[in-house]
């Protein structure tokens, strides 16, 4: 009988396997991942303990775990339901969780004898609501504006907070759990957290600046692991910054390459622990392995001869397509990221609609993508149900979409956001037929002075 480490070197374990004795790991254990479908799925360890799922509709889970069995279940969700096995609800009131409505809703399952237990990690049931602010941050003004949405067809101001720290603020990214709003910062070289608890009263909580943040552009946060992810444009660098304390923020670990060449967006896959990039000056999309944020690693950097300009990416995970868009080339790239090492152009769709492509958001219920073009103040929607056969469902222009910034989703509402950088405004879309966009209000105001980033709460 084995009775030391050594001897389990290259075991795989398997039920009902067993060590005989107490064992230390000198390394992590890794978990096998699986990717489900379908709206009536069983829960099984023994295909993977951590599983993703982008509901596609109405869902019915079951299980079949064994005393001692868990699954880690990663949920992505824009309007649909799901019924869970029985089980006991260890927190969120003791009640099943409603979904963190386009975003991800992370849920641990496990067994106890004959029980099943549940358990809500991080954020809570209040983030499936209906979003009513829009947070808009405005690079003149340098501020942060809080938008009432509760009615997108007439909107109002609810606050707006400007600071020294907010030179130039640029993307916005939320962590509604904790209330707090992150803002890259160009001018001003740093990351801004600010207390949203009260739109009407917003309140600077800590500025962060280091070197590696010259002329910092975007944000992207790994809630899980209090990381945010900023990119920045003038040192060419990805910097991971602890956010554990969004009152004393600090720095974990930066990473430049010529690849990351005008860095300007930055879109994360949790669950692989990877995060892409797209690079305005190397006309690229790289993937980062960010498993270990002191320690950052290229993957790998996608480009082409009609690709010029990149400006942002957005990801489909559950059929592992990147989204691309590049401003002077006019166009949207789809990218196969099963292989985030390997990347590997799928389709390539231009349109004069798409001149000045500047940033894309993705519906993947629907299957469209939604591209804020600056240079024809334009929103057009894509047709992504076959990401290597990409067509335009329709555009909607005018001067209130002047230097169309970025754009965000509502889903719940059928309604998207759109920043429009010259117009200083913000403005309400009905998309609930894509290939029939209405406009359904524009706002604007002094604290809207060059409009640019939008999140939604």
């Amino acid at each position: 009988m084995a009775t030391k480490l050594s001897d389990f070197l290259g075991h795989t374990v398997n039920v009902p396997d067993t060590f005989p004795t107490d064992v230390t790991f000198a390394s992590g254990v890794k978990e096998t991942k699986e990717t489900l479908s379908g709206t009536s799925v069983n829960l099984d360890p023994s295909t993977g303990t951590i599983k993703l799922h982008t509901l596609t509709g109405n869902t019915t889970y079951t299980e079949s775990l064994r005393s001692g069995e868990y699954v880690t279940l990663v949920i992505e969700v824009a309007s649909y339901t799901i019924t869970w096995p029985t089980m006991v609800w260890t927190n969120n009131g003791g009640v099943a969780p409603d979904l963190a409505v386009n975003d991800f809703t992370f849920v641990t399952v496990w067994k106890v004898g004959s029980v099943l237990y549940g358990s809500l990690i991080g954020v809570g049931s209040a983030t499936a609501l209906v979003p009513t602010v829009a947070y808009v941050t405005s690079s003149i003004t340098d501020s942060i504006t809080a938008i009432d949405i509760s009615d997108p067809a007439n909107m109002s101001q609810i606050g707006s907070f400007t600071s020294a720290n907010l030179d130039f603020p640029r993307r916005v990214a939320l962590d509604l759990t904790n209330n707090v709003a992150y803002v890259a910062c160009q001018t001003s070289d740093n990351i801004v957290s600010i207390d949203i608890s009260d739109p009407s009263n917003m309140v600077e909580l800590d500025s962060f600046t280091s070197v590696d943040l010259d002329s910092a552009i975007g944000i992207a946060l790994d809630l899980t692991n209090s990381v945010a992810y900023v990119v920045s444009n003038g040192a060419d660098s990805i910097t991971a910054i602890d956010i554990s304390d969004p009152a004393n923020m600090s720095q974990i670990g930066s990473f430049t390459s010529a690849n990351l060449d005008v860095s300007f967006s930055i879109a994360l896959d949790v669950v692989n622990s990877v995060a892409y990039v797209a690079c305005f000056g190397s006309d690229a999309i790289v993937s980062i392995d960010i498993s270990d944020p002191s320690n950052m690693v290229e993957l790998d950097s996608f480009t082409s001869a009609s690709l010029d300009g990149a400006q942002d990416v957005a990801l489909d995970l559950t059929n592992n397509v990147a989204y691309a868009v590049f401003y002077y080339s006019a166009n949207i790239v789809s990218i196969d990221i099963s292989d985030p090492s390997n990347m590997v152009e799928l389709d390539s769709f231009t349109s004069g609609d798409l001149s000045g492509a500047y940033q894309v958001t993705l519906d993947p219920t629907n299957n469209v993508a939604y591209v804020a073009s600056f240079g024809s103040d334009a929103i057009i929607s894509v047709d992504i149900s076959n990401p290597s056969n990409m067509a335009q469902l329709d555009s909607l222009a005018g001067t209130v979409f002047n230097g169309a910034a970025i754009v965000t989703l509502d889903l719940t509402s059928n309604v998207v956001y759109v920043a429009g950088f010259i117009s200083d405004t913000i403005i309400s879309v009905d998309i609930s037929n894509p290939s029939n966009m209405v406009q359904l209000d524009s706002f604007t105001s002094a604290s809207l002075d060059g409009a640019y980033g939008v999140a939604l709460a």
